[in-house]
């Protein structure tokens, strides 16, 4: 067989538009004995295009085994998934059990019933003022720092007057409609005169 016809038929093969009748030829060629070297790469595809992998699994079977493996992978992990679940209900009991026994143990083992620490109720006030006037003295200290956002807030309020732009220019561009509307009615005005003048 010619040579340059078979590589003609590769060249249509090759960019899809081949008849059936001309791929049958190609078949036909590359599974004869006498195929150039430069061709072999294209035999072996052919060749196993027509044998058409001959003693594989078949597409059906293929697809049934695929589908089987995924489900078996699927209820294993179904599997781990609920023996995991038990076990994490398991502990979480019995750790729940445990922290109620030892607050139950504390609760009925050391009697923490409220008592005076002080006598007099005028050394209890002063001690409470101390300790209630060094608290807020730390939390204002603490705060101090904050008035610095405070000061952010100051520097975004000039930006407000954006949206009084961006209102002026929505406007702006109303009036440019209207303009345009006016000059549709103009030019609407100038075809329906002549029709008049004519009737």
């Amino acid at each position: 067989m010619d040579i340059k016809r078979i590589e003609l038929l590769l060249q249509k093969f090759y960019s899809g538009v081949s008849a059936i009748e001309e791929e049958k030829e190609l078949k036909d060629f590359f599974t004869t004995n006498d195929v150039p070297r430069h061709l072999w790469a294209e035999q072996e595809m052919f060749t196993y295009y027509h044998v058409g992998g001959k003693g594989e699994i078949g597409d059906k079977e293929l697809e049934n085994k695929i589908i089987k493996t995924i489900k078996g992978a699927e209820q294993e992990e179904a599997k781990r998934f609920t023996n995991r679940r038990k076990i994490l209900y398991m502990v979480s009991s019995a750790a729940a059990v445990v922290a109620l026994l030892t607050v139950a143990y504390f609760a009925f083992i050391f009697d923490t019933a409220m008592q005076d620490t002080y006598d007099n109720p005028e050394i209890a006030y002063v001690q409470t003022k101390e300790t209630l006037l060094f608290v807020s003295a730390k939390l204002n200290k603490g705060t101090k720092d904050l008035y610095v956002i405070g000061k952010l807030d100051e520097a975004t309020k000039p930006l407000s007057n954006i949206s009084k732009i961006e209102y002026s220019t929505k406007s702006i561009y109303t009036i440019s409609l209207f303009g345009t509307g006016m000059k549709n009615l103009n030019n609407l005005s100038r075809i329906i005169n002549p029709i008049e003048k004519n009737n």
